[in-house]
């Protein structure tokens, strides 16, 4: 029995990667914080982030008006690129294939999504997707689009495909083709008969000079005469295609690339153990300890590009004439900000990493659920530990509320180093000293984070007891000054508050005692610079 079937069934329109992964974005930004119940402030700052990079590469929409021209004058049609999205206002999206060489990998793009995300939004390379299929695509594509604008000032072998195969699948009522004063209208429209084959109207052929002064005017009258709908699917069209792309190019078209379906595996393993997907802007703040003005300012400038992209946009649709749209572009400007806003005064604290599995680590520090003014907790204060101890104590795995208590305990001792450190700062001729009393708030004003709150200063926070031990004392200008220091953190209930005991050295650094004691041998934390 013969195939019948049609050899173009299955073929697939151009890829719009972009499109796709702000959908994932948004996705994400609300899958989590589901998965973050522990750290949920921290987990609502990355969804902030996500929401702001997706509001701000969104596609106003599907396709409907393509651009077509040669790749290499990509720099010199931006301007009026932009220029023709801004007068077609809300209505259509212009789009365009994006060249090879200005693409990015799956894989890079689920590795780094915010590269990928702000890079392709807005690019002068457009953001259309095909491979050497890319004629049936385009074909394919065309079946759903309203308008097709084709550069004729940089005439290649692909301009001249391009122009055959729109004119063959959208008509000339639905192609415009941008054209400049070198040559004459009559002279260009005989250049399209010569090299398209086509037995066509001349007349018919909407020629627009980009220099002329009236080619805004004339182009939203094209626009406002365009046929109702899309072209859908001509015989003309689909034989084109027939006869200028081969089988194994046509099956290609039908499915997705492998190299993809590999990125798309190799991103389902990131979404599960990297957290660089959720926040990464929040995570690379982490180790800088800077304060929430200069993280927003940092920010900011990480996203002054893409903003002022799509304020400038914005600004144009406006000048078009088209108010209601730019209202709305102001407004998404608007939430932008306040999205950041949010992830900044909702990030990550010092110490703190987030999981995207929801299995939440906390690297040398308590598991706050971020500002106190959102958890409601005393700035000095350490968290208290659940009141219900899981009753297998006697295990020899901790228990959460045990890795709780421990984390705390580690961020307690960074804390008495950096007082330490300050303190020594400030009064050069004392030394150290050997006291947790002594690196109290005085009225000499510490910064906020040097120096140890009441409740570390009795020498117990959080399960664990703390105790200076080992300050060896030399003489400085005829002055006994403690010049070395070691504190222990040990489980005031071993098995139960906590199960490894830690010390801390005058470098910075920690190691630990895993049966609870003070005989630390094994390394925590390295020594601070």
């Amino acid at each position: 029995m013969s195939d019948t079937r049609d050899p173009l069934c299955g073929v697939k329109q151009l890829s719009d990667p972009l499109r796709s992964f702000t959908w994932l974005l948004v996705a994400l930004a609300v899958f989590l914080p589901l998965t973050n119940l522990r750290l949920l402030s921290v987990a609502l700052s990355s969804s902030c982030l996500l929401l702001a990079v997706a509001l701000l590469v969104a596609p106003p929409g599907t396709p409907n008006a393509i651009y077509l021209r040669a790749f290499r004058s990509d720099s010199s049609t931006a301007k009026l690129r932009l220029q023709l999205a801004a007068l077609l206002g809300p209505k259509f999206r212009l789009s365009g294939i994006r060249p090879p060489r200005e693409r990015t990998s799956t894989f890079v793009r689920y590795l780094l999504p915010y590269w990928f995300a702000l890079r392709y939004a807005g690019s002068n390379s457009m953001e259309l997707e095909a491979g050497e299929e890319w004629i049936a695509r385009l074909w394919k594509t065309y079946q759903h689009t309203r308008l097709v604008f084709i550069d004729m000032r940089d005439l290649t072998p692909y301009v001249h495909q391009e122009i055959t195969l729109t004119l063959d699948a959208m008509g000339a009522d639905r192609c415009i083709l941008l054209v400049d004063d070198l040559k004459t209208p009559t002279e260009w429209r005989q250049v399209i008969a010569n090299n398209s084959g086509l037995n066509l109207d001349l007349q018919r052929l909407k020629l627009r000079d980009v220099g002329s002064a009236s080619m805004a005017m004339d182009l939203k009258a094209m626009v406002a005469a365009l046929p109702p709908g899309t072209a859908g699917v001509t015989e003309r069209g689909r034989q084109y295609v027939l006869d200028h792309v081969d089988d194994g190019l046509l099956r290609e078209s039908k499915r997705a690339w492998p190299v993809r379906l590999l990125g798309a595996a190799v991103a389902l393993v990131l979404l599960v153990v990297c957290p660089i997907f959720w926040g990464p802007l929040v995570l690379i703040l982490q180790p800088l300890f800077l304060p929430l003005w200069m993280s927003g300012l940092l920010i900011l400038a990480v996203f002054s590009v893409p903003i002022s992209r799509a304020a400038a946009r914005t600004v144009r649709v406006a000048a078009a004439g088209h108010r209601l749209a730019a209202a709305r572009g102001f407004a998404v400007l608007a939430l932008v900000l306040v999205s950041l806003t949010g992830a900044v005064a909702l990030g990550l604290r010092p110490y703190q990493t987030l999981s995207a599995s929801g299995l939440n680590a906390l690297l040398y520090g308590a598991p706050e659920t971020g500002p106190a003014w959102l958890s409601g907790a005393h700035p000095n204060q350490a968290p208290r530990r659940s009141a219900d101890i899981l009753s297998d104590t006697t295990s020899d795995r901790p228990t959460p509320e045990m890795q709780q208590d421990e984390a705390v305990a580690l961020l307690a001792l960074n804390r008495i180093h950096d007082a330490e450190a300050y303190y020594r700062r400030r009064h050069p001729a004392d030394g150290f000293v050997c006291s947790l009393v002594a690196l109290q708030p005085d009225t000499a004003g510490y910064s906020p984070g040097a120096y140890v709150g009441s409740n570390l200063a009795t020498g117990q926070s959080a399960g664990y007891k703390f105790d200076f031990v080992n300050c060896s004392q030399s003489t400085v200008k005829h002055r006994l000054v403690f010049a070395d220091y070691e504190v222990v953190a040990v489980p005031t209930e071993p098995g139960v508050s906590g199960q490894s005991g830690y010390c801390l050295y005058t470098d910075g650094s920690i190691r630990k005692d895993p049966s609870g004691g003070k005989n630390c041998t094994e390394s925590v934390q390295a020594a601070k610079d």
